[in-house]
């Protein structure tokens, strides 16, 4: 937990949560990736690729209403949420033609007072396997969720 963070009653025992999902990696999704931030042509997907994986493609009706991914729990209802850190550890990049698998655990959500109030730190990791089941990477993350 971080300094002068205390545990958001109801949440916390919603650490250890999974969702799992899988993406099935395209030369198409590659290439516009590449184009997206500025890289040149090329085969291989950029590490930070990854990123495009880390949340479940969902409909717009079954995320919550600012928008954000709906694996981000915790704090009060109708809460903003906003990206507060993410650390990759990337061990290979993901290659076209492959399916990696997800799995996103919620490691805890935690709150302390901002200066506008309360903020609510959620904290969730997700690894990324390949089909044989090996890391290929990892992603701690941490978004602030504040009432609306």
């Amino acid at each position: 937990m971080q300094p002068g963070a205390t545990a958001v009653p109801g949440t916390t025992d919603a650490a250890g949560a999974t969702s799992s999902w899988t993406f099935q990696v395209t030369e198409r999704d590659i290439r516009r990736f590449r184009q997206a931030i500025g890289e040149p042509p090329g085969d291989t997907a950029p590490p930070l690729f990854f990123q495009v994986m880390a949340w479940q493609d969902v409909g717009p009706e079954q995320l919550p209403p600012d928008g954000a991914p709906a694996e981000i729990l915790g704090g009060p209802p109708n809460a903003r949420s906003i990206g507060g850190a993410s650390e990759f550890t990337i061990h290979r990049t993901a290659r076209a033609g492959e399916t990696i698998s997800m799995c996103s655990t919620l490691l805890g959500v935690h709150s302390r007072q901002g200066r506008h109030g309360p903020l609510h730190l959620v904290t969730r990791q997700t690894t990324f396997t390949d089909a044989a089941g090996a890391e290929v990477a990892r992603e701690l993350a941490t978004y602030l969720r504040r009432p609306a």
